[in-house]
């Protein structure tokens, strides 16, 4: 029967001695702990995972049962690069706390100690602030969640880069050009869909002309005929993203100003080469785009 994992820590082992499993098992005093690969993953820093990190800022902060799992590193400078096991030996406090009991009890009690303090990013999270003690015991334990004390982090609206580099970027090209159109929806979501939830239309319309203008020049740019025969997949995402405005065209919520500005802008993507050459866009109205069939229709 293996020992509690936590009593690695009344054993006088160094870090170093635990950073790969295989040296881990060369440690003879190991014996009779069981080792787990999730205990060598690595204990990152926010920057080794998230892309453009110096472009996000905190969001709103509130209390949730996290997935220890999705806990993927601290902001602590101490642990960056160790594996969580080596991580749990350089930890200072709480030597003697091998109670499986009693640490369990310790994590959940959000009455006697300070929440677990994540910053989240996407979907993955890391310490920013208290907790690092009670993650590391938490994945020793095999909990599933915890409760901790989340702040979202978002990127800022960077058109142009995240356009560029996430969208349009020629990696994503292959059969039908099916991964452009994905990250085409995830700007909707992302940026586009809060937008025209809060009613900030001018903005929403600023975003949709960006990608309008990104799905042309990259069009011929990056040579996108070459992916696809009968079936151009930007092209009905671009269409499926312009129904969601149709609503609050509708509705009158979008002004006749703000509908004119995206006529003018539209009239600009008529000259592109993608469209004069290539009939790119295809699926979306151009003018008149209160009384346009198409519009009415959908």
């Amino acid at each position: 029967m293996s020992r509690n994992i936590l009593e690695l820590k009344s054993i006088h082992i160094a870090p170093e001695k635990v950073r790969t499993c295989a040296s881990a098992k060369k440690v003879a005093k190991l014996r009779g702990f069981e080792l787990k690969a999730e205990y060598f993953e690595t204990v990152y820093h926010p920057a080794d995972l998230v892309k453009n990190i110096a472009y996000y800022e905190a969001g709103k902060t509130y209390n949730d049962n996290v997935c220890v799992a999705d806990i993927k590193g601290t902001t602590h400078p101490s642990y960056y690069g160790m594996n969580w096991l080596s991580m749990m030996m350089s930890l200072e406090r709480h030597k003697e706390d091998h109670d499986v009991e009693a640490v369990r009890a310790a994590i959940f009690n959000t009455n006697c100690f300070e929440p677990i303090q994540l910053s989240k990013y996407g979907d993955i999270y890391f310490i920013d602030g208290g907790g690092n003690h009670r993650v590391c015991q938490a994945k020793f334990l095999g909990l599933e969640t915890v409760p901790c004390e989340v702040t979202e982090w978002r990127m800022t609206i960077i058109p142009d880069l995240y356009v560029e580099e996430t969208v349009f970027t020629p990696k994503n090209l292959g059969p039908d050009c099916d991964l452009i159109a994905h990250y085409m929806g995830c700007f909707y979501e992302d940026y586009m869909r809060p937008a025209l939830e809060i009613g900030d239309f001018t903005e929403a319309i600023s975003l949709y002309v960006r990608l309008l203008f990104g799905l042309t020049d990259h069009f011929v740019a990056d040579e996108h005929w070459r992916y696809y025969d009968d079936s151009y997949s930007p092209d009905y995402a671009l269409r499926d993203i312009w129904d969601k405005f149709i609503p609050y065209i509708r509705s009158g919520a979008i002004s006749d100003a703000e509908i004119t500005s995206l006529e003018e802008s539209l009239a600009w993507i008529e000259k592109t080469e993608a469209f004069h050459n290539y009939g790119i866009p295809s699926l979306i109205p151009f003018r008149d785009l209160k009384n346009a069939k198409a519009f009415l229709e959908r």
